[in-house]
């Protein structure tokens, strides 16, 4: 097993802050880490997109298993599970762009 090196967090007055949704604790403590990485990875996105807070209504980004597979150190089969387990548990929305393409987006409640 590798051995990792010690990771520290930089103070929000030198980086960034998340702010998480209200839920996301819950998924995180309860769905598989693939579910957690992708569901992640998808709000992540969607906030760089939109530049911050992301709107109400389903934003959809287009993101390929490399981004996922390079983003959460994902296996090209982890990803594909944990898209699909957080598309079934209603965590991330999915369509279909193209032949072989989706887009995503995060499903918010109400």
């Amino acid at each position: 097993v590798p051995r990792l090196a010690p990771q520290t967090f930089v103070h929000p007055d030198d980086g960034h802050w998340l702010k998480e949704p209200e839920g996301f604790e819950r998924m995180l403590f309860q769905a598989p880490v693939s579910v957690t990485q992708v569901v992640y990875l998808v709000l992540k996105r969607t906030m760089q997109a939109t530049g911050s807070l992301p709107p109400r209504d389903p934003y959809y980004v287009k993101l390929s298993y490399a981004y996922f597979m390079r983003g959460g150190r994902m296996s090209s089969k982890s990803v594909e599970r944990g898209l699909q387990e957080a598309v079934a548990r209603g965590y991330l929305l999915r369509r279909r762009v193209g032949k072989q393409q989706w887009e995503y987006a995060v499903q918010w409640k109400g």
